[in-house]
């Protein structure tokens, strides 16, 4: 059992840190690449170079251009992690080995038995040591886990502790559908809004409209059936421009598919919450994602630009006074 589990632990540490080490270097490249570019380049061209991070992160660590950067230094990392996962002996070998004693064998049957001197046969002559030497039963090494083995635990350990807890926050949300989105709840009017828009959009299904408590600004919820989460007495604090600002907002989160995104790079940083750059990754795939979005309304709206940068200037004034729950698995104008 524990050599199963040293052999299982083993075989994830070579995994995962050869993927700490090539993620970790893939994002500070990107990152210093982002500097450079963010003055003159599109915040699509941006988000696209992060995206990169989630496509190392479903590629296996064996996987690399023949003249990529990361292929030079793999022999490097290589002869480092293989020093680092080179297992130990636990239980030494004695340094005293065993001397055997070599003896004359003597057939045991005679044809002629010699006598003595005094007529009495001879003693058969007896091996010394030799019941002592065989008899000797090798006792089976007990097998310690290695330290890696510790470490493959820790990691189970997190995963379990942030999977529960997005789990729980995802099923609180999921429990304020029931409660709203009846028709008498959303006037008509803000019906068609979002079919004129949804329409601009080309969007071939429009997401159910869900009133509840549990957020405190409009968010999209959901990945292969997303609705939209509307605070409770939100509407009627919105002017009919702030309305269809919001929805084409909304809506473009739908049509550019950063719920899928979101949710599938979410189970990945869970899966690999040990390496720190993955966390500040994800806040710039945040802020460029939420500026991709803007871009799309953007384009929409043409000569009307400047009145959605009053919107969002409006709601932020609103909300960011405000305690924010914080938006694991929303997208929205603010996350969090």
């Amino acid at each position: 059992m524990v050599d199963t589990i040293n052999h299982i632990a083993l075989s994830w540490w070579g995994w995962m840190a050869a993927m700490f080490w090539q993620v970790s270097l893939l994002i500070i490249l990107i990152a210093c690449i982002d500097i450079l570019i963010k003055k003159w380049a599109w915040p699509r061209l941006r988000y696209a170079l992060w995206l990169l991070v989630l496509l190392k992160l479903i590629l296996p660590p064996c996987i690399s251009m023949p003249g990529s950067f990361i292929a030079r230094l793999q022999p490097m990392a290589g002869r480092v992690v293989e020093s680092m996962t080179r297992e130990r002996p636990v239980i030494e070998e004695p340094s005293a080995e065993i001397q055997y004693n070599h003896y004359q064998i003597v057939p045991a049957v005679m044809n002629s038995p010699q006598r003595t001197a005094t007529g009495i046969p001879p003693r058969p002559r007896t091996f010394e040591g030799y019941a002592s030497t065989t008899a000797v039963v090798e006792s089976a090494p007990s097998v310690m886990p290695v330290w890696q083995s510790y470490a493959f635990v820790l990691w189970l350990l997190g995963i379990m502790i942030l999977g529960s807890w997005l789990f729980s926050r995802l099923h609180r949300l999921r429990k304020s559908h029931p409660q709203a989105g009846t028709a008498s709840s959303i006037p008509q009017s803000f019906h068609n809004m979002m079919l004129r828009c949804a329409r601009q959009l080309k969007l071939r299904r429009i997401p159910r409209i869900v009133v509840t408590k549990k957020v405190v600004c409009p968010a999209v919820f959901g990945v292969f059936r997303p609705v939209l989460l509307m605070p409770k007495g939100y509407l009627s604090k919105l002017s009919r421009k702030d309305a269809e600002h919001m929805l084409l907002h909304e809506l473009a989160h739908i049509k550019r598919g950063d719920p899928v995104v979101h949710s599938f790079y979410l189970l990945l940083q869970i899966v690999y919450w040990f390496n720190p750059l993955l966390w500040l990754a994800r806040r710039q795939l945040i802020h460029l994602r939420e500026l991709c979005c803007d871009a799309t309304v953007a384009g929409l709206l043409k000569n009307r630009t400047c009145e959605y940068r009053e919107t969002l200037i409006d709601v932020a004034r609103r909300f960011l006074t405000r305690p924010v729950e914080p938006g694991i698995g929303l997208l929205g104008l603010f996350e969090d």
